[in-house]
């Protein structure tokens, strides 16, 4: 399998390298994921040094000293200290706890990832195209922790134990029908003939006269003097009549290749469909009558496989027709990564056809051509074989899809004019040809049945031969001598023992029946064991169903209660966050008020307090004359008489009328020195509880409030 194309982009992860597996090494492998040595992603996220900002991760997997790996995580912006851990959670945490001390008092955490798998997130192990990369590396099928891993060999166990009950039942079924061939040899010997008794010992044997032929619906009397009555002839359906007597229709049907890849799709899946061996003519017959046959047909590939019991009771209807319609006009909704947007995928019929095909109601499917029919039939079995993987083990338990390719036929030869020919197993003697595009036919190949029984296959044979040895083709001639001299004889042997098979039937039939109790008793305890073991097999898989689902509801709440409590635990902290620092906001707000009490104090008890300069304290530079009428400008300074106390501020922004000039339309906001956000208020100039400031502004009040600016107010 080719390596995937790297650097793969999977959702908000880059995966650079997805490295090497080491299936034998401890700690290298869960039962969830595989954490192959040298993995390098990269994604961007809150960063460790400005969480204001986003930078990019880098996530890696290496090896440690001890054997162990060891899981590191690099911040772009801080590459001399990358953080290691020996799990992807762990490491993973540690970054989510930097970035959460730094944001706890603010709303710039933003979105964390679940605590499910929350490393595995973020190195992008959860998304399914790096696991099925990943699962693609060699040594992948080899972890033995792996639920994946498990899971397919559980399934493979149970393969090879439902292949051996099936040959279990088929051994004991051929051993019942020789028992039931010598019961019937026995039967055939104790028959008496029916008229005459036996001959003499010396008795000229006499030929009997030649009975009358049978026709449908006669039977006869083996008394004399009784008469034969001829019975009324049936009247076969209109589809019936026209595929008996229109050869042309007949030939449109093997010129269909989607039917001849339909007929190949139902031998390979009957075990799993529930479906007989259908030959060639029967299924012809069935597609042109449109007989139960075929509505049970569409109803096993349309119906999960829980549900295909239910075919032959949904026959009488035409819920199979609904089920048809409803299958060709979904239409699937994806989400695409690149453009952010939900995309509807074109519905089924849009595949195959140029128009729908029942586009008003279900009875415009009996108005259908032959081909078109076909092609829906052929496009139900598409869907299964192209389906993903959960629908395809969901549709076909018992088969092994890890090569879906393998089920699908390739042309046995070619002849010198590059036309293919394909002949299918189990097809009774139908070889068809596909011959190269015609120039009027619009790209199409022509396709045709050669033959349709083992004498036209052995006819068939014998040109291809002279064909290969005339043109030097060893492909067809060694095709053609197949044909003729293994697979024309085979079909012939099978046609003479079904004839005789038909024969001895209808002879047991005219026998006297009479059954042995042994085996009467036989059959009895056959059916009773057949029935209790699916009585057994039923009660098991729904106390597996019942046992699956309280195991997932368990872990669910087990998640959820793991969420509440790291949700309240983060709340609970936050809030703590929030208390202490509006604690120490009023602590310092109190200790600025109580300083200026105390200035405000000395200063009054001196008696000198106007004449003497003041020490330590010096005129702000936006100070303005009480006269000046812009004393109220935005970053001046000013005083703001709040419960009977004159208290520092500064003005931060201005707001005045457009459709006035008066100074008592203008309002500033002020922001307390050493107050809180909450404490800003609007004020209008023109009272008198705002003034310009004084001459004993606080140089250190200044430095402290220039500290609580650069530390973010």
């Amino acid at each position: 399998m080719a390596p995937p194309k790297l650097p793969m982009t999977c959702g908000e992860v880059v995966v650079h390298d997805f490295g090497k597996v080491e299936p034998h090494k401890s700690g290298y492998h869960d039962e969830e994921f595989i954490y192959p040595v040298g993995f390098r992603s990269s994604r961007k996220y809150l960063s460790v040094v400005n969480p204001a900002a986003k930078c990019l991760y880098y996530s890696e997997v290496v090896e440690g000293p001890d054997g162990e790996p060891i899981f590191r995580v690099t911040c772009e912006q801080d590459k001399s200290e990358p953080i290691e851990d020996k799990s992807a959670d762990a490491v993973w945490s540690v970054v989510l706890e930097r970035i959460t001390s730094l944001t706890r008092r603010s709303s710039r955490a933003g979105a964390m990832p679940s605590s499910a798998n929350r490393g595995a997130e973020m190195y992008g192990l959860t998304f399914d195209k790096a696991r099925k990369a990943i699962m693609d590396l060699p040594g992948a099928t080899e972890c033995s922790k792996l639920r994946a891993n498990i899971e397919a060999s559980a399934r493979a166990d149970r393969l090879a134990q439902l292949e051996e009950n099936n040959e279990r039942a088929a051994t004991h079924e051929a051993k019942e029908a020789r028992e039931r061939e010598k019961e019937k040899q026995h039967l055939v010997k104790m028959v008496k003939p029916l008229k005459g008794g036996k001959r003499k010992k010396n008795e000229a044997y006499v030929q009997p006269p030649e009975m009358d032929t049978l026709h449908v619906g006669q039977y006869r009397c083996m008394e004399e003097g009784i008469e034969i009555l001829p019975a009324a002839d049936p009247q076969p359906s209109a589809a019936v009549r026209d595929a008996h007597t229109d050869e042309d229709q007949v030939d449109e049907l093997h010129k269909i290749w989607e039917l001849a890849a339909v007929l190949h799709f139902i031998r390979c899946f009957r075990v799993s469909l529930g479906l007989t061996t259908l030959t060639a003519e029967d299924f012809h017959l069935a597609f042109v009558e449109c007989s139960a046959a075929l509505k049970i047909i569409h109803l096993r590939l349309l119906l999960p496989a829980a549900d295909r019991r239910r075919a032959p009771e949904m026959t009488e209807g035409d819920q199979w027709l609904v089920l048809l319609r409803k299958f060709l006009r979904e239409s699937e909704a994806r989400w695409d990564p690149e453009t952010g947007t939900l995309e509807k995928d074109p519905p089924e019929w849009s595949k195959i056809l140029e128009a729908d095909p029942m586009p008003d109601s279900i009875e415009q499917y009996f108005e259908l051509t032959l081909r078109q029919r076909a092609l829906i039939l052929w496009a139900c079995c598409e869907h299964l074989v192209e389906a993903d993987e959960a629908e395809r083990v969901d549709a076909f338990p018992n088969v092994d899809w890890e090569d879906a390719d393998a089920f699908r036929m390739t042309p046995r030869c070619h002849d010198a004019r590059n036309n293919a020919y394909w002949y299918f197993d189990g097809s009774d003697g139908v070889l068809y040809r596909e011959g190269t595009p015609a120039p009027s036919s619009a790209g199409r190949p022509t396709f045709e049945a050669l033959s349709r029984g083992y004498e036209e296959l052995a006819e068939v044979g014998k040109k291809l031969m002279t064909e290969g040895r005339k043109h030097k083709k060893p492909e067809l001639l060694e095709f053609a001598q197949w044909l003729v001299e293994e697979e024309a004889p085979k079909l012939l042997s099978k046609a003479q023992a079904a004839e005789r098979a038909k024969s001895k039937q209808a002879m047991f039939e005219l026998m006297p029946r009479k059954r042995s109790s042994r085996i009467v008793d036989k059959e009895v305890h056959h059916e009773q064991r057949v029935k209790e073991e699916a009585e057994s097999a039923a009660r098991k898989s729904e106390d597996d169903a019942r046992r699956r689902a309280d195991s997932e509801k368990r872990r669910k709440e087990k998640e959820r209660d793991e969420r509440l409590r790291e949700r309240e635990a983060m709340d609970e902290k936050s809030r703590k966050d929030e208390e202490l620092l509006k604690q120490l906001l009023e602590a310092d707000r109190e200790r600025r008020a109580r300083k200026r009490r105390r200035l405000m104090a000395a200063a009054r008890e001196s008696s000198d307090f106007e004449k003497l300069p003041v020490v330590g304290v010096r005129t702000s530079s936006r100070i303005k004359d009480k006269g000046d009428p812009n004393w109220w400008e935005t970053g001046n300074k000013v005083e703001v008489q709040y419960q009977a106390e004159w208290w520092q501020a500064i003005i931060i922004k201005v707001r005045k009328s457009i459709f006035s000039g008066e100074d008592s339309d203008v309002e500033v906001l002020v922001a307390y020195v050493g107050g809180a956000q909450e404490d800003n208020e609007w004020i209008k100039i023109t009272e008198a509880r705002i003034r310009a400031p004084t001459e004993t502004w606080d140089a250190s009040d200044d430095e402290d409030y220039s500290e609580d600016e650069e530390g973010g107010g």
